[in-house]
């Protein structure tokens, strides 16, 4: 693990060295390379001007030497001096012409067809040292092939030299930067490590009064902060042991004094019993409070774990490592889903006992839409039924239905529970829940389910509070709560001078229907609830 550590080490330095040489590298080799270029650029042209310059003077030494021959048609003279011009390495062709453009040595030349690399020379020859005057023309190819090979080489040397000197900048550089840079750093990184680790004594070496030198001066400063932090924090959790410790034993000996006042507990106990009352009180209009969303995460949870199930865990069965994180998966959804029902069963029992008795209940009224209520109420119930593939919602509402004088949150309580029931007592079919306006100033409301029904001997019973029927039946007892929920409503609706009636038939299904007057009915002329 060591070696695997140090050779990282050692090849990210070499990475760093290799980036710092290669920029170093690049900018000292355009520097050089460019001028290179530019010199060896001026450099050919001016060598193959030169030996234009060259090839323009041999012919026109040549055109002086020919004059003579080809006034008095010599033609022997002209193919020998012809041919040693030819024997010239450069010289590609040579052709003599008369005055009538007549080539009179076709066969001196190595190639008559010029191209891109001959410079083709052409001279009148002119005899003026006798009458005739103009006696032909001499046209001379002149090779630049060998001049521009000689600039290639020239070139390529250049180059060469310019690589050669990169490399060993290089390799210097690499050296430098090994010895100064990446060394310092590859130290300065194990001893952070060993600070990480744990070990607040370990100090880093300085390497010089440098970037590096200052920082490891600085990791010094700071790790030796740290340590003293650490022991001031060490001294102070050894104190707070000894202060629990001392308060421990004060608690001990008031525990001692306390036992001996046993009687007067026992009196105290039963002013507590009386003040408990007080508090069931408060907590059963908590409860209340939290049953809803806690109902709405349930039923949330249940889709969850219907669908997982469903249509992830038969894709996960080919990979095991899948398949048994979604069985995980599935557990946890199953156990959210017993402690959900068994947190609400422990609401329902500890919290709603006497919430409506208590008196502290607040209450908001005020002018709402009755429509928008349902509606609230409905969305916050539609989870409990999307977990039930056979059970529909349906809700309807009158058109242009009045307003009411309530508090909306108690009405969102009131339709909630009631719809929750529904809910939880129809396993197949359908929960439905409607508004009208039935009589002159009321609307009525009633919430109707296909589920197991009421039987007729429990009907008077049902809005008692702690009262729970149907419990023969298996299915219901697994949602069993305390029998405050229909007291409450009714306690509600009574509230705004409704009314609570239940209608219902054994294994059929059941309505509970209630009754509000709307806003500016005889009930409510004066904008004030019927109770305070």
């Amino acid at each position: 693990m060591r070696r695997a550590l140090r050779s990282l080490r050692k090849g990210i330095g070499a990475r760093l060295s290799l980036k710092i040489n290669l920029v170093v590298v690049v900018c000292m080799v355009m520097l050089m390379l460019i001028p290179a270029i530019l010199l060896a650029q001026t450099y050919r042209q001016r060598h193959l001007e030169s030996v234009r310059r060259d090839a323009e003077r041999m012919v026109e030494l040549f055109a002086e030497l020919s004059q003579d021959q080809l006034a008095r048609q010599a033609y022997g003279m002209l193919y020998y001096n012809a041919k040693s011009l030819m024997g010239k390495e450069n010289v590609r062709f040579v052709n003599i012409y008369d005055t009538q453009g007549v080539n009179l040595l076709p066969f001196t030349g190595k190639g008559s067809l010029p191209d891109d690399s001959v410079h083709v020379v052409s001279r009148d020859v002119v005899a003026r040292h006798i009458e005739s005057g103009f006696v032909g023309r001499v046209v001379v190819g002149v090779d630049l092939a060998p001049a521009e090979a000689e600039v290639d080489r020239m070139f390529a040397l250049l180059l060469l030299g310019i690589f050669g000197s990169g490399g060993v900048l290089v390799l210097t550089l690499t050296h430098m930067l090994q010895r100064f840079v990446v060394r310092p750093v590859n130290t300065l990184e194990e001893s952070v490590r060993t600070i990480a680790t744990g070990d607040l004594e370990h100090r880093i070496a300085e390497t010089g009064h440098d970037e590096l030198g200052r920082l490891a001066s600085n990791i010094n400063i700071m790790t030796a902060n740290l340590n003293m932090s650490m022991r001031a924090r060490r001294q102070a959790e050894a104190g707070l042991e000894k202060l629990n410790r001392e308060l421990e034993e004060k608690v001990r000996e008031r525990t001692e004094r306390l036992s001996e006042k046993a009687v007067e507990l026992e009196k105290a106990n039963e002013r507590l019993q009386g003040l408990d009352r007080v508090k069931s009180s408060l907590l059963s209009q908590v409860s209340h409070e939290l049953r809803t969303p806690l109902t709405s995460i349930l039923g949330f949870t249940k889709v969850i774990h219907r669908d997982f199930d469903r249509l992830f865990m038969p894709l996960s069965r080919e990979d095991g490592t899948l398949s048994h994180k979604g069985e995980r998966i599935v557990s946890n959804l199953e156990i959210i889903e017993n402690e959900g029902d068994r947190l609400t069963r422990l609401i329902n029992d500890l919290l709603d006992l006497n919430k409506i008795e208590s008196g502290h209940m607040e209450w908001r009224d005020r002018v709402v839409d009755f429509s928008e209520c349902v509606e609230q109420a409905v969305r916050s119930c539609y989870g409990a039924f999307t977990a039930k593939a056979d059970v529909q919602l349906e809700w309807e509402v009158e058109d242009e239905l009045p307003a009411v004088f309530v508090d909306p949150d108690r009405m969102d309580q009131l339709l909630t529970n009631l719809i929750g029931n529904a809910a939880k007592f129809t396993h197949s079919g359908s929960v439905s829940v409607t508004a009208r306006r039935c009589d002159e100033g009321w609307i009525e409301v009633s919430v109707a389910d296909t589920g197991v029904g009421i039987r007729s001997e429990d009907l008077d019973r049902i809005f008692r509070k702690f009262t729970q029927v149907g419990q023969e039946n298996c299915e219901t007892t697994r949602v069993r709560g305390t029998g405050l929920g229909l007291a409450i409503c009714r306690e509600i609706v009574e509230r705004y001078g409704g009314s609570l009636r239940v209608e219902s038939e054994y294994g059929k299904g059941s309505a509970f229907i209630f009754t509000l007057p709307v806003y500016g009915s005889d009930f409510r002329k004066s904008g004030e609830p019927l109770f305070d």
